[in-house]
């Protein structure tokens, strides 16, 4: 009876997760700045199908320097699905699924408990950093990234438990993979594998694993040498945006003090579960216990190689955040089984549910309603206009210098086009943003045809 109890358990803990990451997943516009370089590159990928060079308005992106595999993802997705917001998203959805799946199961190997699992898996899904903005729900690296990291230290963990080789070639091949999604946060966990190593008394395999590290950097460098060959220039972007530049100074004005990751951890990115963390990553510490001593490790040093660096942004803790779940719920199930105390076992299940109540509470409400979201809806009322844009004639906008969360819906619709100043004429009506106005103004004539607090349309009446 119990198993059966487990089994229905896990199965309506499946449906949430389902739920949770794939409810209105296609709702929200085409969100600014990397989901929407990511989308631009991807439409003119599957547009122009040359699938080594991505580009921007149809010219090598130097901007965007990352490795291309989620890009390509993406046009696999448009292929199947069409080109639209879901199709964006989907190589994310399904990253963000497979991850929390791999911690349950994770924890599963670790416990032989399938409520465990369960657990580990609501942790992760209720936190406010993971099916978020920035990773599973928008067309970004990090879900992805997140889910090559983990089932590489899923097969780092087994190698060290077994030394059967099989699992050093998968590891490699996942930390190939974790490259080729997001160059320079995946050699993150470069010294993290070294620290994880060190502290199993495993320093006798460092040579397997120096060797692994290196092949896995193959497929990246011969990206990279293709990608230079094709088109020049490259390297030396790639290095500015991603590499040394980034990591030793802040770039864009993203800066912050050493703390910026643990802060915003226990503020905004996880559920009451991330007051747990301290007790854990100690107990993980101190007791025998491979497992919660390798998770212990890896949240560690990962956050204090991200804390040191220049550039720091708040979608930078998403690898960390499965780690973290899978963690604590190892670390509540580890207490329970070991005291024999009634009232503290109460009083862990007392919390245990307290924390669950107010992460699904969060979660539910974040995922029916939006609640919550770190969302200026503002920026996106001429993208609404333009993505439902129904009629027969052409419709302009004009948005600024820099507008890709608008300029994606130029590939969806044709009748979509931005504003070249050069090629406006008498006559035509455009949809621009009240701040971008007066540069229409300044030199034509124009005439408002409709208005509200953050766009307008205007009419072309003559030219100055």
């Amino acid at each position: 009876m119990k198993i059966k109890i487990a089994y229905v358990l896990l199965f309506i803990t499946s449906l949430y997760v389902v739920w949770t990451q794939f409810y209105h997943l296609g709702e929200l516009p085409i969100v600014q700045w990397d989901e929407s370089r990511l989308a631009v590159n991807a439409a003119e990928m599957q547009q122009s199908q040359q699938y080594l060079v991505s580009t921007y308005e149809h010219q090598p992106d130097l901007y965007n320097t990352k490795p291309p595999l989620m890009i390509w993802f993406q046009v696999c997705s448009i292929q199947c699905f069409g080109l639209n917001e879901w199709a964006i998203r989907l190589p994310s959805a399904l990253a963000g699924v497979l991850t929390i799946f791999l911690v349950g199961f994770m924890a599963y190997r670790s416990s032989n408990n399938l409520y465990t699992a369960c657990l580990a898996m609501l942790i992760l899904t209720t936190s406010y950093g993971f099916i978020q903005l920035h990773c599973s729900i928008t067309g970004d690296y990090d879900a992805l990234l997140a889910l090559f990291l983990l089932l590489s230290f899923f097969q780092c963990q087994k190698f060290l438990n077994t030394t059967k080789r099989m699992h050093l070639y998968y590891f490699t091949f996942f930390v190939s993979l974790s490259i080729l999604t997001k160059s320079a946060a995946a050699l993150i966990f470069f010294p993290i594998y070294m620290a994880y190593f060190f502290y199993a008394s495993r320093v006798k395999y460092w040579k397997q694993l120096a060797v692994c590290l290196i092949l896995s950097l193959i497929p990246f460098f011969l990206f990279l040498f293709l990608r230079e060959q094709a088109a020049s220039g490259y390297l030396k972007a790639m290095w500015e945006n991603d590499m040394g530049g980034r990591f030793i100074n802040g770039k864009d004005g993203h800066e912050g003090a050493w703390y910026y990751y643990i802060q915003q951890l226990f503020e905004f990115r996880y559920s009451w579960f991330i007051w747990l963390l301290p007790a854990a990553i100690l107990y993980g510490l101190l007791k025998d216990i491979k497992e919660l001593n390798s998770i212990s490790i890896c949240i560690l040093v990962y956050l204090f190689i991200v804390s040191i660096a220049g550039t720091k942004l708040e979608w930078y803790d998403v690898p960390v955040l499965p780690l973290i779940a899978l963690l604590i719920a190892l670390f509540f199930v580890n207490v329970i089984k070991h005291t024999n105390r009634y009232v503290f076992k109460f009083g862990l299940v007392a919390i245990l549910a307290l924390c669950l109540m107010e992460g699904l509470y969060a979660k539910i409400n974040f995922t029916t309603n939006r609640a919550g979201m770190r969302l200026d809806k503002s920026i996106y009322t001429i993208s609404e206009k333009i993505r439902n844009y129904k009629g027969s004639e052409n419709l302009y906008y004009y948005s600024g210098t820099y507008d890709a969360w608008n300029y994606f819906y130029t590939f969806t619709n044709k009748k979509i086009q931005r504003v070249q100043f050069d090629k406006v004429q008498t006559g035509t009506t455009i949809l621009t943003t009240n701040s971008f106005s007066d540069s229409l103004q300044l030199k034509f004539y124009t005439l408002t045809l409709d208005s509200n607090s953050h766009d307008k349309t205007i009419r072309i009446t003559g030219i100055k």
